[in-house]
């Protein structure tokens, strides 16, 4: 016995679906346009298409090197001349600073405030500080360190230990 609808098709399939008859139809699908080998082949060559055009984008740009332009500034002075404030929390024993073109040690004056001049290279332009304090205390101690130097943003930075403090900071000129 043919399935309803007359010419041998489920009225269901006309849907495009895949249907269960139960009128002795066996399943069947819908009617299907086009090869499925040719659209998987379509779709195949979208994704390749589609990865060669990301990999092109995200690509590093390859210049011939007659074409690259140096913007580089021309090098300043090898070291600049820089007025640092130290703020200490206790009168230390000892203090040294030190930076790649200088070393100054200060001597011990009692102050929570001292200030100096240092040289600071320009092509490393770290500081090294360390302080030593008489005696060990229950809290932390702080040094603040404000580095003015002309031409250049003022740098602060403050140092926190529960000892003597043996830091450096890189300062951003």
């Amino acid at each position: 016995m043919p399935c309803p609808g007359g010419n041998g098709e489920s009225p269901v399939s006309r849907i495009f679906v895949p249907t269960l008859v139960t009128q002795n139809c066996f399943l069947h699908i819908s009617r299907m346009s086009g090869s499925p080998l040719l659209r998987t082949f379509l779709i195949l060559m979208v994704i390749a298409a589609s990865g060669l055009l990301f990999v092109r984008v995200t690509a590093a740009p390859i210049f011939p090197k007659s074409a690259a332009i140096n913007l580089q500034p021309a090098p300043p002075a090898d070291s600049i001349r820089a007025k640092v404030r130290l703020t200490l929390s206790a009168p230390a024993s000892s203090v040294e600073l030190k930076s790649t073109a200088q070393t100054c040690s200060l001597p011990q004056t009692g102050e929570a405030t001292q200030t100096l001049e240092i040289e600071v290279s320009r092509g490393n332009p770290t500081l090294e500080v360390r302080i030593g304090w008489p005696k060990k205390s229950a809290f932390p101690r702080f040094a603040k360190i404000v580095v003015e130097a002309p031409g250049e943003k003022t740098f602060t930075h403050v140092f926190v230990s529960p000892g003597d403090l043996n830091d450096f900071v890189e300062l951003p000129f």
